[in-house]
């Protein structure tokens, strides 16, 4: 009875010891995808500064309405708000 005792302990201690750690881990997850979304979306706003010819290709074939180019508005003017929004979209 007693080694049914002993088994039983290590187990359940066992068991505890590994439901705290799953009960760590979950939280650590979401923070690291978090600190993940951040650095990539981070890394797209520079690359939308600094690789204007990509992401002017990438929105080549979306439709603006025609008074924006009538208001004298210039092509960054009026790229920047579609490049912003096709980043947030990813």
């Amino acid at each position: 009875m007693q080694r049914t005792g002993d088994f039983l302990r290590e187990k359940i201690t066992e068991v505890a010891i590994k439901n705290a750690a799953y009960s760590i881990d979950a939280p650590s997850l979401v923070f690291a995808h978090t600190i993940l979304d951040d650095a990539l979306s981070a890394f797209l706003d520079i690359t939308s500064q600094v690789a204007t010819a990509f992401w002017r290709k990438r929105i080549e074939k979306k439709t603006i309405e025609v008074s924006e180019i009538k208001d004298g508005r210039s092509l960054e003017e009026i790229f920047s708000p579609i490049i912003a929004k096709e980043i947030r979209a990813k």
